[in-house]
């Protein structure tokens, strides 16, 4: 972010200056790629140079950004899906006073450094006076002013004035998501800060001093309290040894992030790989979805491995030395207790075997359609992947809360509470009384656990999925238990929940080249058989080799393919072709880049030279 904010500033000088220049402009937007939410901020000042005649920043700011609008592109509807709600908006929302203070930030890092709001005020006022200062030769300084300020109200987010405004943004419009963290915003308004009080500074000796020493105090501040201090370094815990089977995963408990170490911080899994060709390959994930978040919350609830063993689970790792994560923000007695655990002795992992666990990678019979397809390892297809004629429209959840004892949430969010309402066809959940309104089709899928209210009409169940029947149109449900809205459909579907369990034929060895490049080893077959990849279904592997398969969504979680018959053995690519894709440009940028690099440097070196008076 630091970086991103001296390139943001160098960019914006660039666009001030009456000869732009181009190299170095392109150079800077390069930079701010890490950084998103800033290159974004980057894009009208490529545009204005553009309309300048400096056409190079745009054209770089094109070159670096393919891989992400490839990803953009190809992933609309898993983007559409990430939770994404008013509640986390409003935590990340920063108060109006330290927002001012370009403090606030959500982990609160500064608790311990309370003092840094001094410095802070002395900045503030600089800034104040250097914008009077600079207004009185240049109005136009007014402007920046404002645009200062317009991002100090971005970033209060809900505790602004333009509450109710940034609200219905947050639920309404789903790419201001970019900007989950708002605090990131203060980093432009730092800026300002910068350029106002260096203007103070240049008006007044006595400014100088205090901007100086301002600065210098707030720098030590870092050094002396930095993030860090809070921190358990993941070298530092103990060492999981990887799973020695090559087609198979590992669990890792406890499953649930964010995770605490013996009761301090709060943070990510350390110790899961989810790369294919990875030494641990582990089943957990850094934002767990269906299925494995029902197969991890089933287990930690209730013991049952099942799920696991479905999804290539065959060993399960207990870290007894992590834990449910801190809800609470850190402070000075955990920043102690953090640096006394660097020094702990730690217990050792201790690992269970799982029994009949699914290979990665396996043949099986041909699937059989069902209209729910929960069951993970019988093999089955969801009828509407199998006949396109038959659409079914999922719901979308609300954008207002991700817990669903306050309201209608995600399935994949409510999971981790209530794995009996999870399977992978998708929906919204709740097990609050809040009111949900819908549009439905004449079939829906719920699953019920106590009583749905349809309007008044109560429809009652056990623990269980069912398809309804409901009038076309508008229609208001309330919960009393647990409840979930999955997907309507105009036709009533005529296939079993449940499909009968296909055929398995044995493992299939692979190697993976790449994670998103696997060559896997088919023998002969006679007859036409499933070619099953154990992973979370994703439409954009293909197989290479097989004449075409039709890719198909298996137990309305994972990969299959149904491969036609073949003489002999064969070996069958699979390929993640946004990830190739995505690949090669990301290879294409740097290139690019490089050679921006390398222009800039002869240039310079020319340059040296001509001073000198060398010969070229």
């Amino acid at each position: 972010m630091v970086l991103s904010c001296a390139a943001l500033a160098l960019l914006v000088r660039e666009a001030c200056s009456r000869t732009p220049n181009s190299l170095r402009a392109s150079i800077v937007i390069a930079c701010l790629l890490p950084q998103l939410q800033f290159f974004l901020l980057a894009l009208p000042i490529a545009v204005y140079l553009a309309w300048r005649g400096r056409f190079l920043p745009i054209v770089t700011s094109v070159v670096v950004t393919v891989p992400m609008w490839i990803g953009i592109a190809s992933n609309g509807p898993y983007l559409a899906s990430l939770p994404f709600t008013l509640e986390w908006q409003n935590v990340q929302s920063v108060a109006p006073g330290d927002a001012l203070l370009l403090v606030g930030y959500f982990p609160e890092y500064l608790q311990a450094i309370a003092w840094i709001a001094y410095p802070m005020l002395a900045i503030l006022a600089l800034a104040a006076a250097g914008v009077a200062v600079r207004a009185a030769s240049d109005r136009r300084a007014l402007w920046w002013a404002a645009l200062v300020a317009a991002f100090l109200f971005a970033a209060m987010g809900t505790r602004s004035p333009l509450a109710p405004f940034a609200a219905a943004l947050f639920i309404n419009v789903r790419a201001s998501a970019v900007f989950r963290e708002l605090y990131d915003l203060l980093g432009v308004v730092a800026l300002g800060y910068a350029f106002f009080a260096a203007v103070a500074a240049a008006r007044w000796a006595f400014a100088r001093f205090v901007f100086a020493a301002a600065v210098l105090a707030t720098t030590v501040a870092w050094f002396v309290v930095p993030p860090s201090a809070y921190w358990v370094d993941a070298r530092e815990l103990p060492s999981v040894p990887g799973n020695p089977s090559p087609n198979f995963r590992v669990a890792y408990m406890p499953p649930v992030q964010p995770f605490s170490f013996h009761g301090a911080g709060s943070g990510a899994d350390p110790q899961t790989s989810t790369l294919l060709g990875s030494d641990a390959l582990a089943v957990n994930e850094y934002e767990p979805y269906y299925p494995v978040s029902a197969a991890l919350s089933r287990y930690a609830r209730d013991g049952d491995d099942r799920e696991l063993a479905a999804l290539s689970v065959n060993a399960i790792v207990d870290r007894p030395w992590l834990g449910p994560g801190a809800d609470r923000s850190i402070d000075a007695t955990t920043r102690a207790h953090a640096q006394m655990l660097r020094s702990m002795p730690q217990p050792s992992p201790r690992y269970r075997g799982v029994a009949g666990a699914l290979p990665l990678l396996s043949l099986a019979g041909a699937p059989l359609a069902g209209s729910l397809n929960r069951r993970i390892g019988t093999g089955g297809a969801f009828f509407a992947d199998l006949f396109p004629d038959r659409a079914v429209r999922t719901f979308q959840a609300p954008a207002i809360t991700p817990d669903p004892d306050r309201g209608w949430t995600t399935v994949d969010l409510a999971t981790a509470r209530y794995p009996q309402v999870a399977q992978g066809i998708g929906g919204t959940a709740t097990a609050s009384d809040a009111p949900l309104r819908l549009q439905t089709d004449a079939w829906t899928l719920v699953f019920i656990s106590g009583t749905l209210l349809d309007g008044a009409l109560p429809r009652r169940g056990a623990d269980g999925f069912a398809w309804i029947p409901t009038a076309p149109g508008a229609h208001v449900f309330r919960c009393q238990g647990v409840c979930a809205l999955v997907a309507t459909t105009e036709q009533r579907p005529e296939w079993p929940l449940e499909p009968q369990p296909a055929a398995r034929y044995g493992m299939l060895a692979y190697r993976a080249v790449t994670p998103w490049w696997l060559e896997v080893d088919v023998p002969a077959q006679g007859a036409a058989r499933t070619l099953r990849f154990n992973s979370s279904y994703d439409g954009h592997w293909v197989a290479l080799g097989a004449g075409g398969p039709r890719h198909l969504r298996l137990d309305a979680a994972v990969n299959g393919w149904i491969l036609p018959p073949s003489p002999g053995e064969r070996r069958i690519v699979l390929l993640h072709a946004v990830a190739a894709a995505q690949a090669a440009a990301a290879a294409g940028a740097l290139i690019w880049t490089f050679a921006l690099l390398a222009t800039a440097v002869y240039r310079a070196v020319r340059t040296r030279e001509r001073s000198l008076g060398l010969p070229p």
